[in-house]
C-alpha cells in the first residue's frame, strides 16, 4: 500500500491493466452520454456515485484504488469525471493552469488514457507536507475564485514535476499538494478518467 506523505504518487504503467482499445471505446461512449452530469467545464462529464459503483467496470478500478492507498481519514467516492482536454481549453495565468490548491480538499485519482507528455498538458506538482495548506484552505471566501485567493506563490514553477506518462499512468493525489494542469499545445490532447473521493 502507499501513503500520500509527499502529497502525490506517480504510477508510470498501466497499474490498472486497461486495454487501451476497449477503455477509449467506452470513453468515447460515456463521455457523450446524456445521461452523466454536464457542468461549468465544457470538456467534462460526470459520471454520478450511483452509476460509477454500479458499472461493472469502474468499480474494478474503484476497488483496486481503495486497496492501494493506505488513507489516515476517511474518505468515501464522491464521483468520476471523463475530461477531454485540448488547446481550446487552456487559459493562460488562470486556474487551474496555476499552482494552486482546491477550497474543497479531496483525494483524486487521475488515469491517462493517452500518452501524456508535456505538449499534452501533464498535471504538475511540487512536494510538501499537505497539512501545510490547510489553514490556508479553510480560510478561503466563497468568492475566491474571482482573485484566484488559492494560487500558491512559495515555489519557483521550474521546481514543479510534470507528471508525464504512457497510456494507463496514474497519479494519485491530495488537493492540499499544490498543481496545475499544463499548457496544451495545437493537435494535442489529453484524456483522463479521474476517480474523486471526498473526505469525511
Amino acid at each position: 500500500m502507499i501513503t500520500l506523505n509527499k502529497g502525490f504518487e506517480i504510477f508510470q504503467n498501466n497499474y490498472f491493466d486497461l486495454d487501451e482499445i476497449e477503455i477509449r471505446k467506452k470513453f468515447d461512449k460515456d463521455y457523450k452520454d446524456k445521461k452523466f452530469l454536464k457542468n461549468d467545464y465544457e470538456n467534462v462529464a460526470i459520471v454520478d456515485k450511483e452509476n460509477l459503483l454500479s458499472d461493472i467496470f469502474y468499480q474494478k478500478i474503484y476497488r483496486k484504488i481503495i486497496e492501494t492507498v493506505a488513507f489516515d481519514k476517511k474518505i468515501r467516492i464522491l464521483n468520476l469525471w471523463l475530461v477531454l482536454s485540448q488547446k481550446k481549453n487552456y487559459s493562460k495565468n488562470k486556474l487551474p493552469f496555476i499552482p494552486h490548491i482546491d477550497k474543497r480538499r479531496m483525494f483524486k485519482v487521475m488515469i491517462y488514457l493517452n500518452d501524456v507528455f508535456v505538449e499534452n498538458g501533464p498535471i504538475h506538482f511540487h512536494e510538501c507536507d499537505v497539512e501545510k495548506y490547510e489553514n490556508k484552505r479553510l480560510s478561503l471566501k466563497k468568492d475566491y475564485k474571482i482573485n484566484q485567493e488559492n494560487e500558491i506563490k512559495d515555489f519557483k514553477i521550474e521546481n514543479y514535476q510534470p507528471c508525464t506518462g504512457k497510456f494507463g499512468s496514474s497519479v494519485f493525489f491530495d488537493t492540499n499538494c499544490p498543481h496545475f494542469a499544463g499548457k496544451i499545445y495545437e493537435n494535442n490532447e489529453r484524456r483522463i478518467l479521474r476517480f474523486n473521493f471526498e473526505y469525511f
